[in-house]
């Protein structure tokens, strides 16, 4: 008996024990013990409770029937463990979405505006804001529609009407900046070369939030017996058993729906865990069976392969966040984990 029953060692432990009694499915490699070993847990869901006798998948319904929300959840229907050796690399990659823009001085400015609008009291409404918007910048759009059926002068005043307010600068800077999309690109660069002035594309980034991270794990599986051999056979029976959907019937249509497959938690055994990434859980997206390990396809007594490279990919269901390697919860100003409650009676309200 191990000495924490919730340690992942503890969790092997019982895998095998289960194993042993016939209930639950555990397959490793090689026969015999090596020190360092990747554990994956596979666990299939039963979801059919969720909508069971309702037309919506809402615990509310469920409740407003007498049924409880725990009721409505999806249930653990079977479980499937794996124990293999370190696989040939282990890479921890984290994907930051952003996207580059080009910051505009006007849009920035009727932000400002708006922001302003919200946060001071000036007797308004959240109706008030798109009119707020035309006042600021609405007349910029007309002036740059009409710039090829007005003369110089009226452009000019008309620049100068639209910017009133703004924290633009100079009319003339501002007729160059508002019209670069408007002039065919090699007079606006023989404009820029007049007026010793290009016009500062001012890109920036925008944080679009963190993509899911994926891992990509690969052994080669070289059978030194023929228990080995039957090991390799299951191991690969059981990842694909996982990886794929399974069918349901419905309504005299055979396989009309397709079954979600099982997650997957994986650990890394015998070795500091602070010291190597930590696996969220996650789905396998790709699964790859070679099986001409090493180069060439060998085959042993009795037809079976001499090697097989087995190559999965995994992706986590949930994004890392700070909070994951210790740092701190954002909180919103004025000291809440929430954000202050919106008075729709006093929109102006701090």
């Amino acid at each position: 008996m191990v000495n924490n029953p919730n340690s992942v060692e503890g969790i092997r432990y019982d895998y095998y024990q289960d194993s042993a009694l016939g209930g639950v499915n555990f397959e490793s490699f090689p026969s015999r013990p090596v020190p360092h070993t990747t554990l994956m847990i596979f666990r299939k869901y039963d979801y059919s409770r969720l909508a069971d006798g309702f037309g919506i998948l809402s615990p509310i319904a469920g409740l407003a029937s007498g049924r409880s929300v725990a009721s409505l959840s999806a249930v653990l229907n079977k479980q499937n463990a794996i124990e293999l050796p370190f696989p040939r690399a282990l890479q921890d990659s984290t994907t930051i979405n952003t996207t580059g823009f080009e910051r505009d001085v006007v849009t920035e400015q009727i932000a400002k505006k708006v922001n302003d609008f919200i946060n001071t009291s000036g007797g308004g409404t959240l109706g008030d804001i798109p009119k707020l918007i035309q006042q600021a910048g609405g007349n910029i759009a007309n002036f740059v529609a009409g710039a090829g059926n007005i003369n110089g002068k009226e452009l000019f005043n008309n620049i100068r009407q639209s910017v009133a307010g703004l924290e633009i600068g100079s009319t003339l800077k501002a007729a160059q900046y508002f019209l670069r999309n408007q002039i065919p690109g090699g007079i606006g660069t023989s404009i820029d070369l007049v007026t010793g002035n290009i016009i500062n594309p001012r890109e920036t980034l925008a944080f679009n939030g963190v993509g899911l991270r994926t891992h990509q794990l690969s052994w080669e599986l070289f059978p030194s017996n023929q228990d080995d051999s039957n090991r390799i056979k299951s191991i690969v029976n059981v990842l694909k058993r996982n990886a794929l959907p399974a069918t349901i019937d419905y309504a005299g249509v055979d396989r009309a729906f397709l079954q979600y497959p099982s997650t997957v938690d994986t650990y890394l055994l015998g070795v500091n865990s602070s010291h190597f990434m930590k696996y969220k859980t996650a789905m396998i997206s790709d699964l790859q069976v070679d099986y001409g390990a090493g180069g060439g396809v060998q085959v042993l007594k009795g037809g079976k392969p001499a090697g097989v490279q087995i190559t999965i990919q995994l992706t986590e269901l949930e994004i890392q966040t700070s909070e994951d390697y210790g740092g701190a919860s954002g909180v919103f100003e004025g000291g809440g984990s929430e954000p202050p409650a919106y008075d729709f009676d006093n929109p102006n309200a701090q």
